[in-house]
């Protein structure tokens, strides 16, 4: 009962903005539904639904658990590391608290409070700092495959002349190959970020909460690389299988490849709406209608994505809120 205590004080004490922007975007995020429901069929929709194919589907759902597993563990390695958290127990706990919190709050920042909540013995700051280095690395492999993805695109669906698609890979190369290095490099994390962050006068007097960045060590950056890219993986095989599942024709490749479009490109558009409802379902659609696919799979695939891997961790982590982590 302390942590819904905390989380609720919490949230009474958020700013009259913050409270604002929240309702604002559950208001975008219906509005922009309501319009690609009504635009689509709300018949259609259902109908679909219906006709899944169980296998994909169940497939799709199948993958949670790997992707909880990779967020757990990432999130373990740096707890381990970096935050001197050993308790398995309080380390999930601290993830699921997170997924859930984060989901009713103004652009999930509450994610960062509900993951602090089982991490008694360290600051707000130190797991705020640790979450952003973990969200780092998920947003280079949604970057890197995204960019990718948009290279074939431009080459083998938009017939850009190859000319320039090679110009652009040459320098896709070279920049992400060039930030992995820094991703991977402990002098980046101990000298660059911290010695620039130590410059500004409102972070003098939580400069040794910053020293955290000095336990980021070449063999831990390494492994959160790796697993981000697995778990990247884990949610375009589950797109492409939600896609299949809707489709008539199963192209699990067309539909990764789309799925990378998709998540590189919601990326870059600005949270405007509650979870990002509707600027989904909407991209998703842009990309399958582009490849001559229906709008109902684009709109059943990328809600189902939310459900799945949102609002099903989201209510489970409720639960734990409500459970001693000790």
């Amino acid at each position: 009962m302390h942590k819904i205590h905390t989380i609720k004080q919490t949230l009474r004490d958020a700013s009259f903005t913050h409270k604002l922007l929240f309702f604002t975007k559950v208001i975008i995020a219906a509005i922009v539904l309501y319009i690609i429901v009504s635009k689509i069929g709300a018949s259609d929709i259902y109908h679909i639904f219906l006709s899944a194919d169980p296998y994909f589907l169940l497939t799709a759902i199948l993958l949670l658990p790997l992707n909880i597993f990779f967020q757990y563990y990432k999130w373990k390695l740096l707890c381990n590391e970096t935050l001197n958290e050993q308790h398995k127990r309080s380390i999930f706990f601290s993830l699921m608290q997170g997924i859930s919190v984060g989901l009713f709050t103004p652009a999930r920042l509450g994610e960062i409070l509900g993951r602090k909540l089982s991490l008694k013995h360290n600051s707000l700051l130190e797991v705020t700092i640790m979450t952003a280095v973990d969200k780092l690395f998920n947003l280079f492999a949604v970057g890197f495959f995204g960019a990718v993805a948009v290279l074939f695109y431009m080459s083998y669906h938009l017939n850009i002349d190859a000319m320039i698609t090679t110009s652009l890979a040459i320098l896709i190369v070279f920049v992400f190959a060039f930030f992995l290095l820094l991703l991977i490099s402990e002098e980046y994390w101990r000298i660059l970020i911290l010695d620039f962050l130590s410059r500004f006068k409102i972070l003098q007097k939580v400069k040794p909460k910053l020293q955290v960045l000095k336990q980021l060590n070449k063999a831990l950056l390494i492994k959160l690389s790796l697993f981000s890219i697995l778990q990247y993986g884990v949610y375009l095989s589950q797109f492409a299988l939600l896609s299949a599942a809707f489709a008539e024709r199963p192209d699990l490749f067309i539909f990764g490849w789309i799925g990378a479009l998709m998540f590189f490109t919601k990326t870059l558009i600005p949270s405007i709406s509650y979870g990002e409802l509707g600027i989904r379902e909407a991209v998703s659609i842009y990309f399958l209608t582009a490849f001559g696919y229906s709008q109902v799979i684009g709109f059943n695939a990328s809600i189902s994505i939310f459900f799945i891997n949102i609002l099903i961790p989201s209510a489970a982590g409720i639960v734990f809120l409500f459970i001693r982590d000790n």
